[in-house]
C-alpha cells in the first residue's frame, strides 16, 4: 500500500495534488492506497466542510501513526515501513533566490511499497499521461454540476485573496489583471468578465469595475471548470477544475508562477508550467504557450547555476 495524509490548515489543491499522485503511484505499480487524515477533506477557506461534490474513493481505511503537519511522522502507520519525502535529497530551494525552484521528483514512482508519502507533489508530470483518468476520480457530481460561466461571451477571472495578499512573488497586481482582460478582449471583442474568488473584499478592492461571486466551494470549483474563458491566479485551488475541464477554450495564467512579480527567468516552483492555459503572460503582457515557457525554463537552466549541487 502508499499512503499519505491531508492535513488541517491544507487547502483543496493541495489536497488533491496530494491524494492524485498518491493514488496514480498506487495505480502504475499495481498496489493499494490510502488516505489518512480524511476528517480535513475541504478548504479550510470555505464555511462549507468536506468534499461533498465529489464522490471520492478513499482507498482503504489506514490505522495507526502520528505526524505533525507537512510530516515527518513521529509513528508510521500500522503495516507502513517505509517513509518518503518528496525531493528527499533536496528541495532545490536556491540559496540565492530564496524561493522554491523544485523540479520533478523522478524517483517517487519507484518507492518501496508499504510507503507512506509526504510532499506537494505539483507537477503534472506525475499524472498528465492519464488525465482522462484522473477526470474520472475527481469527477463532480450530477446535482452540483452547473453552466452559469459557460457563455461564449463570458470571461471568469480566477481572483485568490486570503493569504497571498502581499506575497512578493504570487501577489498579482492590477496591472497584471487589466493586461490579461486586454488580451482576453483581443481574442473576443464582445467578451465580458465577472470574478470568481475566495475573497470578495479583497476582488472588489483590485477590480470594483466588475462583480465578485463566492457561493461555496462546489459552486466556485464548477464555474471555474465549466468556463470556456479563464484568466487565472496562482491558485492551486483553480489548478484542478481546468485540468478537467471539458469546455475550456482559451486561458491566461501569470509566466514563472508563485515568483510572477520577481522572476528574471526562473519558475517556482520549477515543474508548474502546466498545459492547460492557452498562454502565460508575462510582467509586461507579452504572451507564451506552454510549450514556448518549457523551451525557454530549459535554456535558462543550461545559462545559471541555480540547481548547482541539487540536480
Amino acid at each position: 500500500m502508499i499512503v499519505t495524509e491531508l492535513y488541517h490548515g491544507q487547502g483543496l489543491g493541495n489536497q488533491l495534488f496530494a491524494y492524485v499522485v498518491t493514488r496514480m503511484i498506487a495505480h502504475k505499480r499495481g498496489l493499494d492506497f490510502g488516505i489518512i487524515g480524511r476528517e480535513n477533506l475541504g478548504d479550510p477557506r470555505f464555511n462549507d466542510k468536506g468534499l461533498y461534490f465529489m464522490d471520492l474513493d478513499l482507498g482503504k481505511e489506514v490505522f495507526g501513526g502520528s505526524s505533525p503537519p507537512g510530516g515527518p511522522p513521529t509513528k508510521l502507520p500500522d503495516g507502513i515501513e517505509n517513509y518518503y519525502v518528496e525531493h528527499r535529497h533536496g528541495l532545490h530551494t536556491d540559496r540565492n533566490l530564496r524561493t522554491d525552484i523544485r523540479l520533478t521528483d523522478k524517483n517517487l514512482f519507484s518507492i518501496s511499497d508499504n510507503t507512506k508519502i509526504d510532499g506537494i507533489f505539483q507537477s503534472e508530470e506525475y499524472f498528465y499521461d492519464q488525465i482522462d483518468l484522473v477526470r474520472e476520480w475527481l469527477k463532480v457530481k450530477p446535482e452540483y454540476e452547473h453552466m452559469d460561466t459557460n457563455g461564449e461571451n463570458i470571461c471568469i477571472l480566477n481572483f485568490r485573496g486570503g493569504d497571498i495578499i502581499g506575497n512578493a512573488g504570487c501577489w498579482l497586481p492590477r496591472s497584471y489583471w487589466t493586461k490579461a482582460i486586454d488580451a482576453m478582449v483581443r481574442y473576443n471583442p464582445k467578451m465580458e468578465f465577472a470574478i470568481v474568488t475566495d475573497d470578495v473584499e479583497a476582488a472588489n478592492a483590485m477590480l470594483p469595475e466588475y462583480q465578485a461571486y463566492h457561493e461555496n466551494i462546489a459552486w466556485d470549483f464548477v464555474a471555474i471548470k465549466n468556463a470556456r474563458h479563464v484568466i487565472c491566479s496562482t491558485s492551486t485551488f483553480a489548478c484542478w477544475p481546468l485540468w478537467l475541464s471539458e469546455t475550456l477554450e482559451y486561458c491566461i495564467a501569470p509566466k514563472y508562477w508563485f515568483d510572477h512579480n520577481r522572476s528574471q527567468g526562473w519558475w517556482s516552483l520549477g515543474c508548474s508550467i502546466y498545459s492547460y492555459p492557452s498562454h502565460y503572460m508575462d510582467r509586461q503582457g507579452n504572451l507564451f504557450t506552454p510549450e514556448e515557457c518549457r523551451v525557454e525554463w530549459e535554456e535558462y537552466k543550461k545559462t545559471t547555476n541555480i540547481y548547482e549541487g541539487d540536480l
